[in-house]
């Protein structure tokens, strides 16, 4: 509730969860002194999220190359499907029908495109009629689907990067989605 009150830029809410992560705190450790006590310590888990309300927002986190994986996954935008290989990005979309993904089909124009390029011409127009009836949504099953395959893509591309080979076109595309 918190979160969605303060009204900080896409680049601030990075650097404040790479400051919170950067400390390191171990509630665990912290109250040790206490652990004589007869209940169990609870811990409420902190959540690095990073709030994208607008395509303004996922516009500015474009530009941002630093993000990392275990960052991509909690956030909400289709930029991360977009900088795959466009072999990768027609695997994931073909598990989708055009239906599901006019509900997800929401973000920066460019991102879109490149997004779009990868669909049989058929499946694109019946995209493209859906999305004139149907509201794309951030909080969408098939949005958060598709930005959970992402993730699981990117974080599987820096965990083995051994996998690939310097002309292979697995994983994340060279250059700038833009």
């Amino acid at each position: 509730m918190r979160r969605k009150s303060l009204k900080l830029s896409v680049t601030e809410q990075l650097n404040a969860n790479q400051i919170f992560e950067s400390i390191g705190f171990d509630p665990k450790k912290c109250f040790a002194e206490d652990r004589n006590l007869s209940s169990k310590l609870r811990v409420i888990p902190h959540q690095t999220t990073v709030t994208i309300s607008s395509i303004e927002d996922e516009i500015e986190m474009m530009s941002n190359k630093s993000i990392s994986a275990k960052m991509l996954s909690r956030m909400p935008s289709l930029i991360f499907l977009s900088q795959l290989d466009s072999e990768s990005i027609d695997s994931v979309l073909k598990e989708y029908s055009a239906r599901d993904l006019s509900s997800a089909w929401i973000g920066p124009p460019t991102v879109l495109e490149r997004l779009a390029a990868t669909l049989p011409a058929k499946k694109k127009e019946l995209l493209y009629s859906y999305t004139e009836s149907v509201e794309p949504r951030r909080d969408s099953a098939a949005f958060s689907s598709l930005v959970k395959r992402a993730a699981a893509y990117i974080k599987n591309e820096e965990s083995n990067p051994s996998e690939r080979d310097e002309g292979s076109s697995k994983g994340r595309a060279t250059g700038n989605a833009a």
